[in-house]
């Protein structure tokens, strides 16, 4: 794939980079496995509660930073209301 495709497809939409999004993820995926942990105190337990919150948060705010739209009427440095 050519790298500009790539930059103007729908992985490159937003200005919130990738890394951003796992970062999240990963935050959530620990304090999930912490509550986890403290409730079950079982390995297969609290992995399987990790990768479903894992993969929930990711795919959610992923799905949501694809279909924001841009505000082509936004001037910098200006409020939105008035």
């Amino acid at each position: 794939m050519d790298g500009n495709r790539f930059q103007e497809g729908i992985l490159m939409k937003s200005k919130t980079p990738f890394k951003n999004v796992f970062v999240v993820s990963l935050v959530a995926t620990l304090f999930v496995a912490v509550v986890a942990w403290g409730g079950f105190q079982d390995v297969g337990r609290v992995g399987i509660a990790c990768a479903i919150t894992f993969v929930v948060v990711f795919v959610s705010i992923y799905l949501l930073k694809t279909v924001q739209k841009d505000d082509p009427d936004v001037k910098p440095g200006q409020p939105r209301l008035k």
